[in-house]
Protein backbone atom coordinates (compact mmCIF):
# COMPACT_ATOMS: atom_id res chain seq x y z
CA UNK A 1 0.00 0.00 0.00
CA UNK A 2 1.30 3.44 -0.92
CA UNK A 3 1.85 6.13 1.69
CA UNK A 4 -0.75 8.47 0.16
CA UNK A 5 -3.42 5.76 0.54
CA UNK A 6 -2.82 5.84 4.32
CA UNK A 7 -3.26 9.60 4.70
CA UNK A 8 -6.36 10.47 6.70
CA UNK A 9 -7.02 6.85 7.70
CA UNK A 10 -6.85 5.06 11.04
CA UNK A 11 -5.07 1.71 11.22
CA UNK A 12 -6.99 -0.86 13.30
CA UNK A 13 -6.37 -4.55 13.93
CA UNK A 14 -9.03 -5.24 11.30
CA UNK A 15 -7.58 -2.83 8.72
CA UNK A 16 -7.84 0.81 7.74
CA UNK A 17 -10.95 2.82 8.58
CA UNK A 18 -12.16 6.34 7.95
CA UNK A 19 -11.87 8.63 11.03
CA UNK A 20 -15.66 9.10 11.18
CA UNK A 21 -16.02 5.32 11.56
CA UNK A 22 -14.12 5.46 14.86
CA UNK A 23 -17.17 6.92 16.60
CA UNK A 24 -16.92 7.16 20.39
CA UNK A 25 -13.34 6.31 21.40
CA UNK A 26 -11.72 5.19 24.65
CA UNK A 27 -8.32 6.72 23.87
CA UNK A 28 -6.10 4.94 26.42
CA UNK A 29 -7.52 1.73 27.79
CA UNK A 30 -5.74 -1.23 29.38
CA UNK A 31 -8.01 -4.21 28.78
CA UNK A 32 -5.45 -6.74 29.98
CA UNK A 33 -2.53 -5.53 32.06
CA UNK A 34 0.00 -6.71 34.61
CA UNK A 35 2.04 -3.91 36.12
CA UNK A 36 2.91 -5.63 39.40
CA UNK A 37 6.58 -4.69 38.83
CA UNK A 38 5.59 -1.10 39.75
CA UNK A 39 4.01 -2.21 43.04
CA UNK A 40 5.28 -0.31 46.08
CA UNK A 41 4.13 -1.66 49.41
CA UNK A 42 3.07 1.13 51.77
CA UNK A 43 5.45 1.85 54.63
CA UNK A 44 2.76 2.52 57.22
CA UNK A 45 1.48 -0.67 58.87
CA UNK A 46 -2.07 0.69 58.86
CA UNK A 47 -2.00 0.88 55.05
CA UNK A 48 -0.25 -2.42 54.23
CA UNK A 49 -3.47 -4.46 54.32
CA UNK A 50 -5.15 -2.03 51.92
CA UNK A 51 -2.41 -2.73 49.36
CA UNK A 52 -3.64 -6.32 48.99
CA UNK A 53 -7.40 -5.69 49.18
CA UNK A 54 -9.52 -5.81 46.01
CA UNK A 55 -10.81 -2.44 44.76
CA UNK A 56 -14.32 -1.62 45.93
CA UNK A 57 -16.42 1.52 46.08
CA UNK A 58 -15.62 1.65 49.80
CA UNK A 59 -11.83 1.86 49.33
CA UNK A 60 -11.66 3.77 46.05
CA UNK A 61 -10.89 6.94 48.02
CA UNK A 62 -7.61 5.28 49.10
CA UNK A 63 -6.77 3.55 45.80
CA UNK A 64 -6.85 6.72 43.68
CA UNK A 65 -3.94 8.49 45.40
CA UNK A 66 -2.10 5.18 46.03
CA UNK A 67 -2.48 3.46 42.64
CA UNK A 68 1.04 2.00 42.69
CA UNK A 69 0.41 0.61 46.17
CA UNK A 70 -2.71 -1.37 45.24
CA UNK A 71 -2.05 -4.73 43.57
CA UNK A 72 -5.64 -4.99 42.36
CA UNK A 73 -5.21 -1.69 40.49
CA UNK A 74 -2.03 -2.92 38.79
CA UNK A 75 -3.37 -6.22 37.46
CA UNK A 76 -6.25 -7.13 35.16
CA UNK A 77 -5.69 -10.56 33.70
CA UNK A 78 -9.23 -11.91 33.41
CA UNK A 79 -10.11 -12.04 29.69
CA UNK A 80 -13.76 -12.76 30.46
CA UNK A 81 -14.07 -9.59 32.56
CA UNK A 82 -12.20 -7.55 29.92
CA UNK A 83 -14.53 -8.84 27.20
CA UNK A 84 -17.60 -8.09 29.33
CA UNK A 85 -16.40 -4.54 30.00
CA UNK A 86 -15.61 -3.94 26.31
CA UNK A 87 -19.09 -5.16 25.39
CA UNK A 88 -20.64 -2.82 27.98
CA UNK A 89 -18.78 0.04 26.27
CA UNK A 90 -20.10 -1.09 22.89
CA UNK A 91 -23.68 -1.39 24.20
CA UNK A 92 -23.38 2.15 25.58
CA UNK A 93 -22.56 3.40 22.06
CA UNK A 94 -18.78 3.06 22.03
CA UNK A 95 -16.99 2.08 18.85
CA UNK A 96 -13.23 2.13 19.27
CA UNK A 97 -10.81 1.20 22.05
CA UNK A 98 -7.17 2.25 21.88
CA UNK A 99 -5.05 -0.33 23.70
CA UNK A 100 -1.61 1.27 24.13
CA UNK A 101 0.13 -1.86 25.39
CA UNK A 102 -0.70 -3.73 22.22
CA UNK A 103 -0.05 -0.62 20.16
CA UNK A 104 -3.15 -1.19 18.11
CA UNK A 105 -6.70 0.03 17.82
CA UNK A 106 -9.84 -2.08 18.21
CA UNK A 107 -12.89 -0.95 16.26
CA UNK A 108 -16.12 -2.74 17.16
CA UNK A 109 -17.77 -2.22 13.76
Amino acid sequence: MKQRQLVGKIQTVLGLIEPESAGIVLPHEHLITDLWCYFTEPVEASEKKRAYDPITLENLWWVKPHSLSCLDDLKMLDEEVATKEAMMFKLAGGNTIVEPHLECFFNTQ
